[in-house]
């Protein structure tokens, strides 16, 4: 048997029988007739290829269906972060790592603590006030 890929087509070959192809055809043995014909198979045709499937997740799903999502979240890297409430950690307004973050129970009146030999001028009571500290 020879095949041409130029030209698409077998020769030489009685054992070939292929008849209107179509795209997503393969070519299988047909043992029932001793040929070789186009064929479409279904899923199930091809041994172990819906097990395979059906372990796969589903993007739609939001990864819902893993069996296993503590072996997941390992795999990937991720930490206790990972199942932790999200209102356990500082927002961008609060600081920039929760060891440093300002907790709503702190926020108050502002103080503002001046170094040794730092003064406000008199009268001063709101405005912005600019203090050069050298340690």
């Amino acid at each position: 048997m020879t095949f041409n890929p130029n030209a698409g087509s077998f020769s030489g070959s009685s054992d070939v029988a292929l008849s209107a192809p179509s795209n997503n055809q393969l070519i299988g043995y047909n043992s029932g007739t001793g040929k070789w014909t186009n064929q479409s198979p279904a899923i199930s045709a091809v041994t172990g290829l819906q097990t395979a499937l059906d372990l796969k997740i589903a993007t739609s799903a939001n990864l819902s269906d893993l069996t296993n999502p503590s072996v997941a979240r390992t795999n990937l890297g991720l930490g206790t972060a990972a199942t932790t409430n999200s209102a356990a950690y500082a927002t961008a307004a609060q600081g920039l790592a929760a060891d440093t973050a300002v907790q709503p129970n702190e926020l108050g009146s502002p103080v503002l603590a001046l170094p040794a030999g730092a003064a406000v001028p008199a009268g001063t009571t709101s405005g912005t006030i600019i203090v050069r500290y050298t340690a």
